[in-house]
């Protein structure tokens, strides 16, 4: 096995875990059809009130990022957190 010698690993199998593994984090807050706000309005209100942009982020959103992320066009990205929040975390 690759690691069991210590990492990094010099040999072909250590470049592979450099050249080829990613990691990246979606944060995902609330969406609207999140279940627990269920179907009170005013909590609904409230809570997108405490977002930069007033709004929850719809699932496509999260989807496409989700997507980007896995595809190549974003080879370069790695160790990275995405909050996909509407802007809460930023406050």
């Amino acid at each position: 096995m690759c690691l069991s010698a210590g990492w990094p690993h010099a040999d072909s199998c250590g470049r592979l875990l450099f050249e080829h593994l990613r990691q990246a984090a979606l944060k995902p807050a609330c969406t609207p059809s999140s279940d627990g706000l269920g179907d009170k309005q005013a909590a609904r209100d409230a809570s997108t009130e405490m977002t930069l942009l007033r709004r929850f982020a719809r699932p496509e959103e999260i989807v496409e990022l989700g997507a980007f992320l896995a595809s190549d066009r974003a080879s370069s990205i790695t160790g990275a957190n995405y909050a996909v929040d509407g802007g809460t975390s930023a406050w």
